[in-house]
């Protein structure tokens, strides 16, 4: 089989899977490691696919959702950084909103030091990885699943989680700018961080550097209603000026 025609073989593999392994593919096409690795490498020169650790993803639309595989193997020394740094903002018998965000999951470890923690969350691996990890009382929202994501969306989950109030939510966002404010790339995920953020006496927003001066199609909560921000490096001066005239405290490393 020549280059180019194994690659089609991995493209179309890829359309049906959304993400595989470079083990699964050597034994899907009798090749070896550094066949699919060479492969994988002009594939993500030309724009088709993400490498990440140990395999590869399709590549996304701008406006479509990214898979969870490669938001949580993206910036992850930073991601790990900042939920370290939130959750020194947390204590002891809370009830927090968790969304279901990659920088989200990196927190999950840290909530095993609280006592009483009631954990509303919209995403199926955070709910997973709670379950395994802490003794923290969870309920996940009802709804439909986004596979790609691994997150609860759709009407039902935010009616449900409109009856419910927590002390805190904690979120993150595809996009933060000072005028637009936090975006989303579907309009299922920016309803939930609303209602959540709603429905929550303080919110707490985890956003890498990557997340500012990004502008996604659907917009979601004004920045002027974020409690804390919680970042990698300080942000350029307008927003650091904002934050200052909005009482918004800013916590980075």
């Amino acid at each position: 089989m020549y280059d180019l025609e194994r690659q089609n073989e991995i493209y179309e593999i890829l359309k049906q899977k959304k993400s595989i392994s470079v083990d699964k593919l050597t034994k899907l096409l009798y090749v070896s490691q550094s066949t699919i690795r060479r492969d994988l490498t002009e594939m993500e020169k030309r724009g088709l696919v993400k490498r990440t650790y140990g395999g590869v993803v399709l590549q996304e639309s701008p406006n479509e959702e990214t898979s969870l595989l490669l938001r949580e193997n993206s910036n992850v020394r930073e991601k790990k950084k900042i939920a370290e740094l939130a959750s020194s903002l947390l204590k002891d018998n809370l009830s927090i909103f968790i969304d279901s965000s990659s920088t989200c999951t990196y927190l999950v470890p840290y909530l095993k030091n609280y006592k009483n923690l009631n954990i509303v969350t919209n995403g199926l691996r955070i709910g997973l990885l709670l379950s395994e990890q802490t003794s923290c009382q969870i309920f996940l929202a009802s709804g439909y699943i986004h596979s790609r994501s691994n997150s609860i969306l759709g009407n039902l989950t935010v009616k449900t989680l409109e009856r419910i109030h927590c002390d805190y939510s904690i979120i993150s966002c595809s996009g933060l700018d000072v005028n637009f404010g936090l975006s989303e790339t579907t309009i299922d995920q920016s309803e939930v961080k609303i209602a959540m953020a709603e429905n929550s006496s303080k919110i707490i927003l985890l956003a890498d550097h990557s997340k500012f001066d990004v502008i996604k199609l659907f917009k979601s909560i004004p920045l002027s209603k974020i409690d804390y921000i919680i970042t990698d490096k300080k942000p350029k001066e307008e927003y650091v000026s904002f934050f200052e005239q909005n009482d918004i405290k800013i916590v980075y490393e």
